[in-house]
């Protein structure tokens, strides 16, 4: 088995990838990835298309096993648990370790609905409640003071930024423990990206996240630690200072100077 990786000072893990291998219909697209990711930090991982980057973020809540013919091997604890466990109620651990995707998903429904769906799905709070959490997911993610006073319309008219907020918005109504987030800006423009930028730098420390990104400018911006895959493989993790600035790998420095073709 390959070495788990620590980081920093010690602190609680929350994430512990081990030996992790995922494969589609046959084909290889994460080899022995091995990491820990300790309690509060952001992550973000790198890597050109097809180095496996979005395998791993699917892998930490099982959204992998969606896809026909997919084989997973190692372990990924969450709180030292495997996820990966006879039993694991699937529901559940997405529940607690939610994805945003590239593209915001909003369901054609009022804007408190949208945030109010999980909640009522997994049966997690009484009404009272869920208005509570409603109010208190819109405005941790600063869309309150937008939306207050159209919260029974649809939340297609909101704009593109606007909804990706609502999505994490309806994601962190649910209490989770670790945020995936999954080229969280890649639809955006430039105005909206700052925006969540800021917002993911603002739960930095209340929240795990691991998100991926082709932007290395943002990978520089917002993460703690930084990891780089190449053709499944993790090649390099550590501090995000560390990594942009010196890298131990030669692929990692090629790589982030455009010279990894």
């Amino acid at each position: 088995m390959a070495a788990v990786k620590w980081l920093g000072e010690p602190k609680s893990p929350k994430v512990a990838l081990e030996n992790l291998s995922v494969s589609y219909q046959g084909r290889p697209v994460l080899k022995h990835v091995s990491l820990v990711i300790p309690e509060g930090r952001l992550v973000a991982i790198i890597g050109p298309s097809g180095s496996g980057k979005s395998a791993l973020l699917y892998a930490l809540n099982r959204m992998n096993e969606t896809l026909p013919e997919t084989r997973t091997e190692g372990r990924v604890l969450l709180n030292g648990e495997n996820i990966y466990a006879p039993g694991v109620d699937l529901q559940e651990l997405r529940r607690r370790v939610p994805i945003i995707f590239p593209r915001p998903i909003v369901f054609p429904q009022s804007i408190y609905d949208n945030v109010a769906f999980g909640l009522r799905y997994h049966g997690l709070a009484s009404q009272g409640r869920v208005a509570d959490l409603v109010f208190e997911s819109l405005r941790l993610v600063g869309l309150w003071d937008e939306v207050k006073g159209r919260l029974h319309r649809s939340a297609l008219e909101l704009t593109a930024g606007q909804r990706q907020l609502l999505c994490i918005a309806r994601a962190l109504a649910l209490q989770p423990e670790v945020l995936l987030l999954d080229e969280p800006c890649g639809s955006l423009d430039a105005i909206s990206t700052l925006r969540v930028e800021n917002l993911i730098q603002e739960l930095k420390g209340r929240y795990t996240m691991v998100v991926v990104t082709h932007n290395m400018q943002e990978a520089a911006r917002i993460s703690d630690e930084t990891g780089f895959l190449l053709e499944g493989e993790l090649v390099e993790y550590g501090s995000t200072e560390q990594i942009f600035t010196q890298p131990q790998d030669e692929r990692t420095e090629q790589y982030l100077t455009g010279r990894l073709f």
